[in-house]
């Protein structure tokens, strides 16, 4: 990732802080020592302004009178394959767009999570960058052997790591989320099946609600990736063991941690988690560790999802 620069400093002011900076001098304080954009991103989140920020949000934004745990999953539809005739219809949209040259003009009506390559010169302006998502896949998937496999990606949303798997050679690919998929304004389906035309990848689709019973006849996969998830849970003890009973070989785990030692995990009842009402759950490297092993893993692997943040891990969790 390239090294910030002066309109990076200026950038992050204004959207974490709200303000443009005091002088040159301190834009330039804060480019000493930072190797990269994300590193900089994340010492504007951290910064005590930035937190007092949110803190004073969320007292706006939340009535004195309304208990934090009040806050609940949405519901979500049953489990099951997703093809329909909508689908078929974008199939079709996509495939004219691209003898068209057009193909930008479907991708912008839709708000993407991952920066995806769809060919054209189109790339989707996810919240995630194409070089982020590029280093995650590098870091999930260096360990394990996917080609002639069976993948299941839950909390696929917009299927970066779905196409990428495939790329990378695995035979059978099912992309499977519930709420992303679900939610009116992000679309996050109907972006998904835009990208998977475009790509032109057999990757199948399930709705899959990880922290409702299984369904019936469905799986195991020998890889299951479950990344982005076990925070976003309720209930992430029955979601986890959900996720290791499909993993026949190996199931990765990328999650946000509590960076102290011991076995714990930090519960946010509110928004306390990145102003993010879907976080629920901080689990410390060591309790992640202990929670796969007591889902049957014999081994457990470590590593950074990236190498710039240290609140993130991947754990690939071994038969």
């Amino acid at each position: 990732m390239a090294k910030p620069t002066r309109n990076d400093v200026i950038r992050c002011y204004r959207q974490f802080l709200g303000r443009e900076p005091e002088s040159d001098a301190v834009v330039a304080s804060h480019l000493k020592g930072v190797k990269d954009v994300w590193s900089l991103i994340e010492k504007f989140m951290n910064s005590h302004e930035y937190q007092a920020r949110l803190r004073e949000r969320f007292k706006k934004e939340t009535p004195l009178n309304v208990p934090l745990t009040v806050k609940k999953p949405s519901a979500q539809p049953s489990a099951g394959r997703l093809r329909s005739q909508d689908v078929s219809a974008i199939e079709r949209e996509v495939a004219f767009a691209i003898g068209q040259g057009n193909l930008r003009s479907i991708v912008q009506r839709f708000s993407w999570f991952h920066s995806i390559d769809l060919g054209q010169g189109v790339i989707t302006e996810g919240r995630k960058s194409a070089e982020i998502v590029a280093q995650e896949a590098e870091t999930l998937f260096r360990p394990v052997s996917l080609s002639g496999k069976s993948l299941l990606d839950i909390g696929a949303w917009n299927g970066a790591y779905s196409f990428e798997a495939k790329r990378r050679g695995a035979a059978r690919v099912v992309a499977a989320d519930s709420g992303n998929w679900h939610t009116g304004k992000m679309k996050g389906f109907e972006a998904f099946s835009v990208a998977r035309a475009a790509l032109q990848l057999d990757i199948e689709d399930f709705v899959l609600n990880i922290e409702h019973e299984l369904p019936d006849n469905f799986g195991p996969f020998d890889i299951v990736l479950f990344s982005g998830v076990f925070y976003h849970l309720r209930n992430p003890l029955f979601g986890l063991a959900n996720a290791a009973r499909l993993a026949r070989e190996c199931l990765i785990v990328e999650t946000h941690i509590e960076t102290r030692d011991g076995l714990s995990m930090t519960f946010y009842p509110g928004r306390e988690l990145a102003y993010d009402p879907s976080n629920w759950w901080g689990p410390t490297e060591a309790m992640m560790v202990a929670l796969l092993r007591d889902n049957g893993f014999r081994q457990v692997d470590v590593s950074n999802a990236l190498a710039q943040i240290d609140n993130r891990r991947i754990f690939h969790a071994w038969r």
